[in-house]
């Protein structure tokens, strides 16, 4: 474990050389983007924290050179709303991913297309916080939902204005044909 250790300006040539490993845990309020996603009646409480971590390697490339990586590991629980029912659901989130460093943005681009691993260009000052927020940011689904929903899920629509016809007999549409097809219905002047 490093001791004099700063998320915002990690140097990862520094970590990986020394094969080190930092962890911490950051108040999810700290994680100012991923609290938002949050629903506004959930907002983060003291003590709910994301737990975090991050190690360094190098490892020989397949041309011999040597190659720096960084594996980072997170877990976070927020609360958004379920698109099915309406209400709170709780979402986990965990992240544990590899990043392979490379020297510049050039060598990123050239070999971004034939590589399998996350390319990100080698730095003193990784902020490894916004690091981290970026990939729970990824997690988080498409459309939050339960698996089962707690309530029953309301299918029809919330205007009161709204007539269903199966619920007005006069408003069925073949009724009215053929009433109309036996001359039971006023002509208009």
């Amino acid at each position: 474990m490093i001791r004099s250790f700063e998320p915002g300006h990690l140097d990862v040539a520094k970590l990986s050389a020394a094969a080190a490993h930092v962890e911490g845990r950051w108040e999810l309020a700290e994680l100012e983007r991923l609290a938002s996603e949050s629903t506004e009646s959930a907002m983060p409480k003291a003590g709910q924290g994301v737990p975090w971590s991050a190690e360094g390697s190098r490892q020989t490339g397949p041309e011999g050179g040597e190659q720096i990586w960084l594996r980072v590991q997170a877990s976070a629980s927020i609360e958004q709303v379920c698109q099915r029912c309406l209400e709170p659901v709780t979402v986990d989130l965990s992240v544990d991913r590899r990043f392979r460093f490379v020297a510049d943005e050039a060598t990123a681009m050239a070999l971004d297309g034939d590589s399998d691993e996350d390319l990100l260009v080698l730095s003193r000052s990784l902020d490894l916080r916004a690091l981290i927020e970026d990939e729970l940011l990824l997690e988080l689904p498409p459309i939050p939902r339960h698996e089962r929903c707690p309530v029953p899920v309301r299918l029809r629509v919330a205007d009161p204005g709204f007539v269903d016809p199966g619920e007005d007999s006069e408003r069925r549409p073949f009724e009215a044909l053929a009433a109309l097809k036996a001359g039971k219905v006023a002509k208009a002047p």
